[in-house]
């Protein structure tokens, strides 16, 4: 089961779909938001983990610190995106480098086994085979002053839409994880054991109005925990909800844990 959901997770069409709805509905601008955060960071390297289709790699190159970027991938058809959409922005003085491997396996790479100033993981992480390994092998590719950047979702993001599923299904236990515990209850935990590490939290908070069933629907064909056998099912509980509301309203909770090397 763990194997089809990483499957669905880095599903080119699905991240797109998901991508577009968030941005399409929702109330505030995750991009600003991330922005925020990394101008407070100073990085001419940055090893960009779970890069998918390139989102964080265009933040990264129009960084002006930046020289060096290195996205990896366990999708093909996603960093083939990720180049289309990267290459215009690239300058003389950017190089980026793209390569398609599993997270437990980008180390056993020379190209990749180097120092960075930056390492980051957006929505990716909980999918590592062994968390505790992967995030002190990222720790240990940091340069001095290094920052390792992890966001994901946590608490009660997808909470309006998972009430409605879990009346008639079971949703997978990683799903649930990733989107709600992982990130205090397993990451937050690790990286303050690490010595030399200090440890800060961001949040941020976008309510997606879904202006229909249909685009409710949309969205969970595109989720990591669409259930096709209980989809008419769920389009009708939606369709009656809509009879009373104009909007179905999930909010999505987003963390950004900033962990710095000392």
């Amino acid at each position: 089961m763990e194997e089809i959901l990483k499957l669905k997770a880095s599903d080119t069409a699905s991240l797109e779909a998901r991508g577009e709805a968030n941005k399409k509905y929702g109330i505030q601008d995750f991009d600003t938001w991330v922005k925020r955060i990394l101008s407070r960071i100073n990085c001419s390297s940055v090893l960009d983990v779970c890069c998918g289709t390139g989102n964080q790699l265009t933040y990264y190159i129009q960084m002006p610190c930046t020289t060096n970027i290195l996205g990896v991938d366990i999708s093909k058809d996603s960093l083939k995106i990720a180049r289309q959409r990267c290459e215009y922005l690239l300058s003389t003085n950017k190089k980026l480098t793209l390569k398609c491997c599993k997270m437990e396996e980008m180390f056993d790479d020379k190209e990749i086994d180097r120092q960075y100033d930056l390492i980051s993981c957006f929505y990716g992480l909980y999918y590592a085979e062994d968390v505790d390994v992967i995030v002190e092998r990222m720790i240990d590719h940091l340069n001095h002053k290094g920052v390792f950047l992890i966001v994901g979702p946590y608490g009660k993001n997808n909470a309006s839409l998972f009430e409605i599923i879990q009346k008639h299904c079971m949703i997978p236990e990683l799903v649930i994880k990733s989107s709600t515990t992982f990130m205090q209850e397993d990451l937050i935990l690790k990286l303050v054991t690490l010595p030399g590490i200090s440890v800060d939290t961001e949040t941020f908070v976008n309510p997606i109005l879904y202006p229909s069933p249909q685009a409710v629907m949309d969205y969970w064909q595109a989720s990591t925990f669409y259930v096709p056998q209980y989809h008419s099912t769920i389009q009708q509980e939606l369709e009656k909800r809509f009879e009373n509301h104009d909007v179905f309203v999930v909010e999505k909770h987003i963390m950004a844990i900033i962990a710095s090397k000392l």
